[in-house]
């Protein structure tokens, strides 16, 4: 049971320091789920020989009992694990991919993905945007293109991801690169006409890197005000 214990600890400790460090968590996680089953596997196929025994009706409930209190935790205060359930972040995020959310340490940095988490009529509502404009930041845009505070971000064709699509091609901003997608459909934002929006105080702007099939702060119909508390933390996808 010690040795459990310890790499629980460990596992818990790389978690925690990845994410301190804004560092995709995927490893450690698997490191603390995978650690957990070994030494269960192990545990339980000793105790099943003397399954009569006291031990095995204190120590089995009692390994299940720590590592679901263990994610809990996590969940609650450290990293949160979601699916993703709509195309609006296609290339990078494609429907049923995972994502692991930072909820302990992050800032909130232009080019990067957060999740956001809003309350509807039905209930609350989780989804996730790249953060393209800061309070009083002056946005410009159409159906495909934006310019920040009149400066087009840096781009450049040829996106290395594997995809039918009729064209991909790679944007930047500051110091964070992504991939971007154009499947040439109708959008209700017409294309080379654009529309421009300071970004409010104790807000931000946010934007689908599917932008033909985003619905996000570029609408006028857009429902949210999203100040730093809507923001959940900051998402990573899930390799494996």
């Amino acid at each position: 049971m010690n040795n459990f214990i310890y790499l629980i600890i460990f596992s818990n400790v790389l978690i925690i320091l990845a994410l301190f460090l804004d560092i995709n968590p995927s490893i450690p996680m698997c490191v603390l789920v995978l650690s957990y089953l070994i030494y269960a596997l192990k545990e339980v196929t000793q105790i099943l020989k003397k399954y009569k025994s006291l031990r095995y009706w204190i120590t089995y409930p009692l390994l299940w009992a720590i590592f679901l209190s263990n994610l809990f935790i996590l969940k609650e205060y450290f990293v949160e694990w979601r699916r993703i359930i709509s195309a609006s972040m296609e290339p990078n995020f494609y429907i049923n991919d995972h994502i692991l959310i930072n909820k302990f340490k992050f800032d909130v940095k232009r080019g990067h993905v957060y999740a956001f988490k809003v309350k509807k009529e039905e209930g609350s509502y989780v989804f996730i945007k790249r953060l393209i404009g800061l309070p009083k930041d002056i946005v410009k845009y159409d159906a495909i293109n934006i310019f920040l505070n009149n400066k087009s971000p840096k781009q450049k064709e040829n996106c290395a991801i594997n995809s039918t699509d009729k064209k991909l091609w790679i944007e930047r901003i500051e110091k964070v690169s992504y991939c971007l997608i154009d499947n040439e459909k109708e959008t209700p934002l017409k294309r080379n006409i654009y529309l421009t929006k300071e970004v409010n105080e104790n807000s931000y702007f946010i934007v689908g890197d599917n932008r033909i099939s985003s619905f996000d702060s570029r609408f006028s119909k857009w429902p949210y005000k999203l100040d730093r508390s809507k923001i959940l933390g900051k998402a990573y996808r899930f390799p494996f």
